[in-house]
């Protein structure tokens, strides 16, 4: 399923730009014109053994350019990219837009996308470019801005796509921890979609008589999913 495993990727990668930009900075300040981010990180739960990593380019105007790339040890590998710009409108808001491309083995997906970031709330909407009145959308909730006493991260991440035709969501709550020497630790605990097959029973007729036969049918079925991780975040 490319649209959920686009989600999943999606999840990590906006975790892994706060971590970088948001976490990062109350160590370090950023004095370039171009700054730059990356990380990498091993994570282990549900899905299997997985390998990630990112780059992210911005410069002081807000034009950016970051990819993203996943390599899971039984379903291959898969790479997000995108480049656009983000604009302050004041301290406490932002607002963005660009390209974004999801490649996995055999599959391909292009968007156009906005977002905006206002105090603790970061939304994004996509549009496939094949079709523009199918609509994507993300939004990611920062625990911390109403709990700032609290010593480690927690972001609320959920996402809205279609599936099998079928509108729905997934949903992600992270715990995680960035220590001043830039090693990063962390749990998932997510609540997603995936694709099975059942066997369902239809009637058909041949030569005027009527017969009944099992047909194998693909369904959108709910569960829990754990990701543990750890990794190291570069400047």
């Amino acid at each position: 399923m490319m649209k959920a495993g686009r989600n999943i990727n999606l999840a990590f990668l906006f975790l892994s730009f706060c971590f970088s930009q948001s976490s990062l900075s109350k160590y370090q300040k950023i004095t370039n014109n171009l700054g730059f981010s990356s990380g990498v990180y091993a994570n282990y739960g549900s899905s299997n053994l997985e390998v990630d990593g990112f780059v992210r380019l911005e410069n002081d105007i807000g034009v950016f350019i970051e990819s993203f790339s996943a390599l899971n040890y039984l379903d291959g590998y898969s790479i997000y990219s995108s480049i656009g710009f983000l604009t302050k409108l004041s301290p406490s808001a932002q607002l963005g837009a660009g390209f974004s491309n999801y490649f996995e083995q055999g599959n391909n997906l292009n968007e156009l996308f906005i977002g905006s970031s206002v105090s603790s709330l970061t939304t994004f909407i996509f549009f496939e470019l094949s079709d523009l009145q199918k609509i994507n959308a993300m939004g990611m909730l920062d625990v911390n801005y109403f709990l700032p006493k609290i010593s480690y991260d927690i972001f609320l991440i959920g996402t809205l796509s279609q599936e099998l035709n079928q509108l729905g969501g997934d949903l992600f709550i992270n715990f995680s921890k960035l220590t001043k020497n830039r090693i990063l630790y962390g749990y998932i605990l997510s609540l997603e979609r995936s694709e099975s097959q059942r066997l369902e029973k239809k009637a058909f007729q041949k030569n005027g008589v009527e017969y009944e036969k099992f047909f194998p049918s693909s369904i959108i079925q709910y569960g829990f999913y754990n990701n543990f991780y750890i990794g190291f975040n570069f400047f």
